[in-house]
């Protein structure tokens, strides 16, 4: 299982070496902000996600993978202990070109919402060009929460 990991971050280091200091950076009501390169992303479990979606070009299908956004929020703590912390909080997703979108910390916690949204590092099996890095949210109807070139998650 490791080694298939290490050749899938490999794979991508050599695939797209413009984008390979990339990074996602975790911050807000937090102990300590995290930044995560793609290869630290690629190296974590990933999930593929094939998905359909109305963007401003049509319709966009394709297969998506990278880490489950729950699983890359969980290397960090929340500064919030009360009881159901994540119905407190929300994200503030952002885009190296200032594109933003909020959603619920609950919508992705497996006790709540469990909503599948992986920071994408690969489209049919190609690394992403476009920044690196992009938000998918599985079920979406519409590609507006799928957010291009990920830059930031800012945890409210």
């Amino acid at each position: 299982m490791m080694t298939k990991v290490l050749r899938f971050a490999l794979l991508l280091l050599l695939a797209a070496p413009a984008y390979a200091d990339e990074t996602l950076s975790i911050s807000g009501t937090i102990a300590k902000p995290l930044k995560l390169t793609v290869a630290e992303l690629a190296a974590m479990p990933q999930t593929e996600m094939a998905v359909s979606f109305i963007n401003g070009k049509g319709k966009e299908e394709a297969v998506y993978k990278g880490p489950l956004l729950w699983a890359v929020l969980q290397r960090v703590a929340l500064t919030d202990k009360q009881k159901n912390a994540a119905l407190h909080h929300s994200l503030l997703v952002r885009s190296s070109d200032d594109y933003v979108i909020t959603m619920s910390l609950a919508e992705l916690d497996p006790d709540y919402g469990n909503a599948q949204v992986i920071v994408a590092l690969t489209r049919d099996n190609v690394a992403i060009s476009d920044g690196g890095m992009r938000l998918i949210v599985g079920g979406d109807k519409h590609g507006g929460r799928a957010v291009r070139k990920l830059a930031a998650v800012e945890i409210k």
